[in-house]
């Protein structure tokens, strides 16, 4: 068994190739996934009006440490085909970087970039 393996709960008799595709998580996202929404749950009025905006806001900030960005420059989006499509629109694109949309399961994103 690979050492890595023992972090999910995937079936041990299917090789998975893509497994961020789909939804499998290591088992320490779905603990963290369960405690948030046990504390939702708890007082959901409570949780949205004081908890979520400084969780996503930490959230933003530790992954702009991860990947050396500035945090300013990371927003949140519903669905990964939605900036494509909505960026050009408000923001002027750099034609000069080179920019890969294309994606086999969304056909849209490319069209939308043209």
């Amino acid at each position: 068994m690979n050492a890595f393996a023992q972090h999910w709960n995937l079936d041990p008799r299917v090789l998975y190739l893509n497994h961020g595709a789909y939804g499998a998580c290591p088992r320490r996202v779905l603990q963290a996934q369960n405690e948030l929404r046990d504390e939702i749950e708890r007082n959901p009025l409570a949780f949205f009006e004081r908890r979520y905006n400084p969780l996503l806001d930490a959230a933003r900030e530790r992954l702009a440490r991860f990947v050396g960005a500035d945090v300013d420059g990371l927003v949140r989006v519903p669905n990964p085909t939605r900036p494509p499509g909505s960026t050009p629109c408000c923001a002027a694109w750099s034609f000069n970087r080179a920019t890969n949309c294309s994606s086999p399961i969304t056909p849209t994103t490319p069209a939308a970039t043209r």
